[in-house]
C-alpha cells in the first residue's frame, strides 16, 4: 500500500483514528451522566501519541482554537446570565476538546497528505459496509443476530443495517462522503481513486448505505443525484449533457418511486413531517398522530423556538437545550404523547444541528456554522484536466457538505460520528482548492493533496 511519505506507524494510527467514526455501536449508556464510548480508548491512544510526536497539545489550526475559545466565552457568559451554566454545559465543552484533538490528531500524523486520508477513509468505510451486510446476511439466515436494527424497514422488507454504529441513520450518515465518491468514480472514465478503485467496493458500499434504510439517507442520495447531474454537465443549458437531462429526471423519479413504495419510514416520515410543519397545530393534536422520528424533529423546533424568542443572539448556551425541553415541552404537548412515544424524543441533542444551535447558541452560533458550511464548499466541476488529487478532493469536498447538510437537518450531536474529521477535512479541502484553482487565495495552509508537507501542531 503506497502511503504517500505517511511511516508505518503513523498510517495505522490515521486508520485507528478514522475507524473511530463507525464504532458508536459499542457504548456503555448513562455511565454517570455520560454515554462511554469503547472508541474513546482510540482518542487516547491518538492523542497521547500526537503529543509524544509534536511535544505539544493541539486541538486544531489556529483559527479554530481562536473561534473556539470565542465561542466558549459567549456561552459561559450567556451560561452565568441566565442561569444555565453547569455539568450539561462544561460537558458539551469538555467533548469538543476531546473529540477536536483526537481528530486533528489524525491529519498531523498523516502530515498533511489530504489524498491519503481521504483514501483510509474510503478503505475503512468499505470495511465498516462489509460489516453491516455480514450482520444483514447472519441475521435473515438465523445463525445470529449482529448489525442490524429492527425486523424490517429497507427496501427490501429485511433489517435495517446499522453495522458497527448504533442506528442506520449513523452508519447512513458516515458513509455519504464515500457513497458519493463511488457514484461518481463509477461514471468517470478515469478513476478517482486509480488503482484503489473496484467495482466490488463501489457496488457493495452503495447497496449497504441504500439498505440503512434511513430517510436521511435517501435523501441524501437525491442531493448526490443533483451534484452528479450537475458535475456531468446535465443542468447546463449550453450543454449537450442537457438532451440527457429528461432521461436523468425519470431516473430520479424512478428512485423516489421505489423509495417511497418499498420503505415505509421513508414514505411516512416525509408526509408526516410536511404534514404537521405546514399545519396550525396550537394544540399539538395533530403532532400526536404523527410517527416518532418526525414528532422528535417537531416537538423539539417548537422547544428551540421559545429558548430562540427569550435570547435569540446567543441562546441558553451549550448543552443546554434538555433544560429548554423540560421548560417548554410540556407548554405544547400533553404527557400522553410522551407515553405513546415511551420516552421524551432527542431532548438531549434536539434531533437536528440547525435545532440544537437555534436553541442552544442562538444566531451567534447558528450563522458561524452556516457561513463555514457554506463558505468552504467547492463546486467546481471535476474537469478532466484536473490533477486526479485534485479532482478527488473536489468530490471528498462536495461529498462533506452533503454530510453537513444531512446533519443540520436530523443530528443534533455536536461531536458524534466523525464530526470534527470531516470538518477539519473539508475546510482543509477547500482551502488547498482555493490555492491551486482560484480565484480565491489563501496563505498558511500546511496541508497540501497528495504532497509531503510538515504540519505543525501550531497550524
Amino acid at each position: 500500500m503506497n502511503n504517500g511519505g505517511v511511516s508505518k506507524a503513523n498510517a495505522f494510527l490515521v486508520y485507528l483514528l478514522i475507524a473511530a467514526i463507525f464504532l458508536d455501536g459499542f457504548a456503555i449508556r448513562n455511565l454517570a451522566g455520560f454515554d462511554f464510548y469503547f472508541y474513546y480508548f482510540i482518542f487516547v491512544i491518538g492523542i497521547i501519541a500526537s503529543i509524544f510526536k509534536y511535544s505539544s497539545f493541539s486541538i486544531g489550526p489556529r483559527w479554530f482554537v481562536s473561534f473556539l475559545m470565542l465561542f466558549f466565552a459567549v456561552n459561559i457568559a450567556t451560561g452565568v446570565v441566565f442561569n444555565t451554566l453547569g455539568f450539561l454545559m462544561l460537558k458539551q465543552i469538555g467533548g469538543i476538546i476531546f473529540t477536536a484533538a483526537a481528530y486533528w490528531a489524525i491529519f498531523l500524523f498523516a502530515n498533511g497528505n489530504l489524498r491519503f486520508i481521504g483514501k483510509a477513509y474510503i478503505n475503512v468505510s468499505y470495511f465498516a459496509a462489509i460489516y453491516g451486510l455480514l450482520g444483514l446476511l447472519v441475521s435473515i439466515s438465523g445463525l445470529g443476530r449482529f448489525g442490524v436494527y429492527g425486523m424490517q424497514g429497507n427496501l427490501l422488507g429485511l433489517p435495517k443495517i446499522s453495522g458497527s454504529t448504533s442506528e442506520p441513520y449513523f452508519l447512513a450518515v458516515s458513509l455519504i462522503p464515500a457513497v458519493y465518491i463511488h457514484l461518481n468514480d463509477i461514471f468517470t472514465p478515469s478513476k478517482l481513486l486509480g488503482k484503489d478503485f473496484s467495482w466490488p467496493k463501489s457496488v457493495l458500499t452503495i447497496i449497504c448505505f441504500i439498505l440503512t434504510g434511513a430517510s436521511s439517507g435517501y435523501i441524501a442520495f437525491f442531493i448526490i443525484l443533483a451534484l452528479l447531474a450537475y458535475n456531468k454537465n446535465l443542468l447546463n443549458m449550453r450543454s449537450l449533457g442537457l438532451v440527457l437531462l429528461p432521461l436523468f429526471m425519470y431516473v430520479v423519479y424512478f428512485i423516489y418511486t421505489v423509495f417511497s413504495t418499498n420503505s415505509k419510514d421513508f414514505s411516512s416520515r416525509v408526509s408526516d413531517t410536511w404534514y404537521v410543519f405546514s399545519s396550525d397545530d396550537e394544540e399539538g393534536v395533530k403532532a400526536g398522530k404523527i410517527n416518532g422520528s418526525s414528532f422528535a424533529l417537531y416537538s423539539n423546533f417548537k422547544v428551540a423556538s421559545n429558548s430562540f424568542i427569550k435570547n435569540p443572539l446567543s441562546g441558553s448556551g451549550l448543552g443546554t437545550h434538555e433544560v429548554n425541553y423540560q421548560q417548554y415541552f410540556y407548554k405544547y404537548f400533553s404527557s400522553k404523547i410522551v407515553k405513546r412515544f415511551v420516552a421524551e424524543l432527542n431532548k438531549e441533542d434536539a434531533n437536528s444541528t440547525f435545532i440544537r444551535l437555534l436553541s442552544e447558541t442562538g444566531l451567534f452560533g447558528l450563522f458561524f456554522f452556516l457561513f463555514f458550511v457554506f463558505r468552504n464548499l467547492s463546486l467546481r466541476k471535476h474537469e478532466s484536466h484536473f490533477d486526479s488529487s485534485v479532482r478527488f478532493l473536489l468530490l471528498f469536498n462536495q461529498g462533506i457538505f452533503i454530510m453537513l447538510i444531512i446533519r443540520l437537518m436530523r443530528t443534533g450531536n455536536y461531536i458524534g460520528n466523525g464530526f470534527f474529521f470531516f470538518f477539519f477535512f473539508y475546510w482543509a479541502s477547500s482551502l488547498f482548492l482555493g490555492e491551486v484553482l482560484g480565484p480565491r487565495k489563501s496563505a498558511g495552509l500546511g496541508m497540501l493533496s497528495g504532497k509531503n508537507s510538515q504540519p505543525s501542531p501550531n497550524i
